[in-house]
């Protein structure tokens, strides 16, 4: 190749330093690059927010997809809860109160009187403990102590050798109502009436 057919060939003429060429194939990669990445952003918004609701129906469906998933998920912990508590209370069933647990109860109810207080809660257990789920003891039927069953059973029972002809009382106590049935329930012992 002639020089004179070099100089005309952009191809195959050299760079030099001031006529620009290579600046402007590195500005020329660079806005590649940019239109790049700015191509990624755009698929990534679309994928992460899909075409926006443009109706009132779009939104009540939004609002029904919202409420399906809180009632699967209050489902699943309602699940795991209610497994929890028939774990708890097959455990408290089979569980036995020991004379040591029983001098502990009392040096607590003895601290609760040091500290002015007049009834301490011996015990909290899920009413299903009891035989009947809790009823009796929340109407306050005299014969609520016969639907206890387990450690319940036994604190009642130690409370009427021990402590009732002491001049102590024994209460149950519903202590909540989930979803408007007795939940939890509490033995009190009480020494000071109001």
């Amino acid at each position: 190749m002639s020089k004179a057919h070099a100089a005309e060939d952009p191809a195959c003429s050299e760079p030099t330093p001031n006529d620009g060429t290579v600046s402007a194939s590195v500005i020329g990669i660079d806005k590649k690059f940019v239109e790049h990445e700015q191509s990624e952003e755009k698929q990534s918004e679309k994928e992460e927010h899909p075409a926006r609701p443009r109706s009132a129906a779009d939104f009540k469906k939004l609002v029904q997809d919202f409420e399906e998933k809180q009632e699967k998920a209050s489902k699943e912990t309602s699940g795991t809860a209610e497994e929890q508590q028939q774990g708890r209370v097959k455990e408290l069933i089979d569980h036995h109160l020991s004379d040591g647990d029983w001098e502990e109860t009392i040096n607590k109810a003895r601290q609760a009187a040091e500290l002015g207080q007049k009834e301490y809660m011996m015990h909290r257990f899920p009413s299903q403990l009891c035989s009947d789920g809790g009823r009796a003891i929340n109407v306050r039927e005299p014969e609520w102590p016969k639907t206890l069953r387990g450690e319940p059973a036994e604190l009642y029972q130690r409370w009427g050798r021990d402590l009732k002809p002491q001049g102590f009382y024994l209460e149950a106590r519903v202590l909540e109502f989930p979803d408007g049935f007795p939940g939890d329930i509490g033995l009190f012992l009480v020494w000071g009436r109001a």
